[in-house]
C-alpha cells in the first residue's frame, strides 16, 4: 500500500513503547516475549495514508507508537464520520476481525439469541487513516489469541484492553448522546487542543456528527462567549 512501509520488528526490550503499554495492561510482566518475533513489525504511514479500510479482514493489533490515527466509518449515503482518534499508546484496532474464535462459532449459531453485530464478523466496518506521519507497533492477533490460550497474563492484558476499548467507545456514545452539539465541540476542544491545527473544519464537524456550517455558528458563539467583559474605559474587568 502506497504510504505505508512495514518492516520486521525485534522483540521489544522492557520500556519500549508496545511492551511498556502491554505490561501496564497486564499489570505486570509478561511471559514468551522471545515467541513474538516473527510476529511483530513496525508500520510507518506519510500522513494522509490509509492503514486499513472499510471491509478489509485485519487481523492485527497496533499500539500508537508517534502520530495520530482518525478512525472513521461512512453512513448509508457514502458520508464519512470520524469515530476516534487515535494517539501515542493507544490500541488501533478492527474488533470484527480479531474476535476470538469462541465469538466467531457463538456467531454461527442458530440456537441462540442473534446478536447483530456477530453478523459482520472478519470485515472491519471502520477506516483508519494517518492524519500525521505515524509510527506504530503490529501484533498479529493470531498470535494474541494463541498466547492468551496458553498464559493467563496475557489474558489480563487482553481483557483490560478490551476495558480501555469499551471505555472510550462509552465515552463517544455519552457525548453523541446525551450533549447538545455546542457541549460536544467544546469538549473536543478540551480533549484534542494539540489537534486542532491538523483538522480541517469540516473534519471537527465530522468527528461531532454536525454540519461545518452548524460548525461554524457554534465555535463563533463560543469565541463571543469567550471574550472578556469591559467596562466603559475599554479595560478588562
Amino acid at each position: 500500500m502506497l504510504g505505508v512501509n512495514v518492516m520486521p520488528m525485534s522483540v521489544p526490550a522492557a520500556g519500549t513503547s508496545l511492551r511498556g503499554v502491554l505490561e501496564t495492561l497486564a499489570g505486570g510482566s509478561l511471559p514468551a516475549w522471545d515467541t513474538l518475533a516473527p510476529h511483530l513489525n513496525v508500520v510507518r504511514m506519510r500522513k494522509g495514508t490509509v492503514l486499513f479500510d472499510v471491509g478489509a479482514n485485519v487481523p492485527y493489533f497496533y499500539v500508537v507508537r508517534r502520530g495520530t490515527v482518525v478512525i472513521s466509518a461512512p453512513d448509508s449515503q457514502g458520508r464519512e464520520w470520524i469515530v476516534n482518534f487515535c494517539e501515542p499508546g493507544d490500541i488501533v484496532a478492527s474488533m470484527s476481525s480479531i474476535a476470538p474464535s469462541g465469538l466467531r462459532r457463538l456467531g454461527s449459531l442458530n440456537n441462540v439469541p442473534r446478536v447483530p453485530a456477530l453478523r459482520a464478523m472478519a470485515a472491519s466496518p471502520t477506516k483508519a487513516t494517518a492524519l500525521r506521519h505515524a509510527e506504530l507497533d503490529r501484533l498479529d492477533g493470531r498470535h494474541l489469541e494463541w498466547l492468551c490460550s496458553r498464559y493467563v497474563e496475557w489474558s489480563n492484558a487482553l481483557l483490560a484492553a478490551l476495558f480501555s476499548y469499551t471505555l472510550a467507545k462509552e465515552k463517544r456514545e455519552r457525548e453523541l448522546l446525551t450533549m447538545t452539539p455546542e457541549e460536544r465541540y467544546r469538549q473536543f476542544v478540551h480533549d484534542y487542543p494539540h489537534l486542532l491545527d491538523d483538522l480541517t473544519q469540516k473534519d471537527v464537524a465530522r468527528h461531532l456528527g454536525i454540519t461545518p456550517v452548524g460548525l461554524s455558528r457554534i465555535a463563533s458563539r463560543v469565541r463571543a462567549n469567550a471574550q472578556p467583559e469591559t467596562d466603559d474605559a475599554g479595560l478588562s474587568r
